[in-house]
């Protein structure tokens, strides 16, 4: 019998060597033997992205050892730019029959792709499988590591529970059959930020979206490099076109409707606007008194558990 051909795409922009070296280290040590590679460098034409596309060739050095024919190194397409237009571009280019995707600064761990590819075989109607994964936030001396989802884990997630909250999170645990993309589109381009969740909740309109209850990759956090979530600008315009785009459905959800307005508020902290912070805060608490609630000691007891870890690191 025949083993279909994965198609892993790794997205990268701005990253130092041994991270994303690290990243194709860990699709080159997947367990799994038909994989093919994209790096897509999302670098500008100038002569910083002249020199990072050389430095690309050299890390991309642990695959090349394992299969140099099935690796492809690509600009991102037509002059777009961005982490949804280069994800794209790998879709365009993929041949596999699923592909999976990781971002530069996170890594899969060796069984992965095999057991997700197990998955998806025996349950065919899958329009995504994802995974467990470890969180470890560098910003910490050991650095800390946790469970990435924890009690948000769900082994089936349903449209409705997905614009409640994002409960699966980033590409990289992801390994989506090519035909899904054939079906319900690709990354949304018009979003700054939150196009993963977006494709999350797209997907599981039309397919079943299933989790596999076993850690397969290491997600990074306050890494080396530059991450979407550090620019809150970008996160509150993704956010509110994430909303709009689902209006009609999120606003007859009342526990949906809240979800979106109170990370709003949240962003709008992180970003230092405390007018629009206190006005979304209170807007959320009128929409469910509840949920406000059970978020606001979850939140403290995030902000309780951050500063023990700084005290002690």
């Amino acid at each position: 019998m025949n083993k279909p051909l994965v198609t892993a795409v790794i997205t990268t922009y701005k990253r130092k060597k041994e991270v994303i070296g690290r990243a194709v280290k860990s699709v080159a040590d997947q367990t799994y033997p038909y994989i093919e590679l994209i790096i897509v460098d999302d670098n500008r034409e100038d002569e910083e992205g002249k020199t990072y596309s050389a430095m690309l060739s050299e890390a991309a050095a642990p695959f090349i050892e394992r299969d140099e024919a099935s690796l492809r190194i690509v600009k991102t397409e037509d002059g777009k730019h961005g982490a949804q237009a280069a994800r794209n571009t790998g879709i365009h280019l993929a041949k596999g029959e699923y592909i999976a995707f990781l971002d530069d600064d996170d890594e899969w761990l060796g069984a992965k792709i095999k057991k997700q590819v197990e998955f998806i075989e025996t349950h065919p109607d899958t329009g995504m499988c994802f995974c467990r994964g470890w969180r470890i936030n560098e910003a910490y001396d050991p650095p800390y590591i946790n469970d990435f989802q924890g009690e948000a884990f769900c082994s089936e997630v349903s449209y409705k529970r997905l614009l409640r909250g994002d409960n699966i999170g980033t590409t990289s645990q992801a390994l989506i059959p090519k035909t899904t993309f054939e079906k319900v589109g690709e990354f949304d381009e018009k979003l700054p930020a939150r196009q993963d969740y977006e494709m999350w909740i797209r997907i599981a309109r039309s397919l079943p979206v299933r989790g596999l209850d076993e850690h397969l990759f290491n997600y990074y956090k306050n890494g080396v490099g530059e991450q979407i979530t550090k620019s809150w600008d970008k996160c509150i315009r993704g956010h509110t076109l994430l909303y709009q785009k689902y209006k009609a459905d999120i606003d007859s959800d009342r526990q949906a409707k809240f979800n979106v307005i109170f990370y709003l508020a949240h962003y709008y902290m992180c970003k230092g606007d405390k007018k629009a912070m206190v006005r979304y805060y209170l807007k959320s608490l009128f929409i469910s008194p509840v949920c406000f609630w059970k978020m606001g000691v979850l939140k403290l007891q995030s902000i309780k558990k951050d500063r023990e870890l700084k005290k002690n690191g």
